[in-house]
């Protein structure tokens, strides 16, 4: 009897909503939403935020906050897009990666030793990092050359994206430093107590954020071919969408790994974006929704 409740509590928290959706968006934009090509396009487009979502859960769940995704996404494109020209796609993947791997260190780093809210910490840093994406691009934006969007495509993006979600999922679930994670977040209390070395862990948390980002962004870039830097916090436009994905997995991670909800959660917001717009609502009504 247990084994049955948990089993329906597991598929409503992952069909109900998007089903929901599904049933709406079909009766009022009838095959220009019901569609295979209309669905796949929602699932590839879940790819690269999936990505940020992922490392946002790492700093989410110890309990602190980094509001620098947005600017990572920018600089992981742009300096992915400089290796690409340079490297191809090694240099593609790299440069996301190594973006990542820098400010997290510097968002790490910087969080233990001026030991103030992790969200003033990272607010402060975003300013910075926008400022370095202007004088990386010299003002002007950065164009992935047409022969480097293999990875917008399928198989591709989709081969990626499953390799990311069974790597985030092993780190968090059977991993030292993921269960750290998770301690730390019930009570700072309960893991010092339990050993837990709480500096090196929050920095790691930091790491795997940025990194997950990083690569988040090649995607963004890959998708879009175009990046240009902001300026005056306005890339932290590009953290709520991504915090919104974070909060909808954090509600049904009682029922379903967090890791797996992020994706549930991304899927259930690309289709309420996309039916939305099919069903051509304006966009104030659209903004308001979401």
């Amino acid at each position: 009897m247990l084994n049955k409740k948990i089993d329906s509590n597991f598929f409503i928290s992952i069909i109900g909503l998007p089903a929901l959706l599904v049933v709406f968006f079909t009766i009022f934009g009838g095959n220009r939403f019901f569609s295979f090509i209309n669905f796949f396009n929602i699932i590839q487009q879940s790819v690269a935020p999936s990505f940020v979502v992922w490392g946002i859960c790492f700093v989410m769940i110890m309990g602190s906050y980094d509001m620098t995704p947005g600017v990572t996404i920018i600089l992981s494109s742009m300096i992915s897009t400089l290796l690409a020209i340079k490297l191809g796609y090694i240099g593609l993947l790299l440069g996301g990666i190594l973006t990542g791997l820098i400010i997290g260190a510097i968002n790490g780093f910087s969080f233990l030793l001026f030991k103030v809210p992790s969200v003033i910490l990272t607010i402060g840093l975003v300013m910075i990092y926008e400022i370095l994406s202007s004088v990386l691009s010299k003002g002007r934006g950065l164009y992935l050359p047409d022969g480097l969007g293999l990875l917008s495509h399928a198989p591709y993006n989709l081969i990626i994206w499953i390799i990311g979600g069974v790597i985030a999922y092993f780190l968090y679930n059977r991993t030292t430093i993921g269960l750290h994670i998770q301690t730390l977040g019930s009570s700072e209390k309960i893991a010092k107590n339990a050993g837990v070395n709480i500096g090196k862990t929050k920095l790691i948390g930091f790491l795997i954020c940025a990194i997950f980002g990083g690569i988040g962004g090649v995607f963004y870039q890959s998708y879009g071919r175009f990046v240009q830097p902001q300026i005056g916090l306005t890339s932290l436009l590009l953290v709520f969408p991504a915090l919104t994905g974070f909060f909808y997995a954090l509600a049904i991670s009682k029922r379903v790994n967090i890791i797996i909800a992020v994706v549930v959660g991304q899927l259930t917001i690309n289709l309420l974006m996309n039916g939305l717009i099919i069903i051509k609502l304006p966009t104030t009504i659209q903004q308001m929704v979401m």
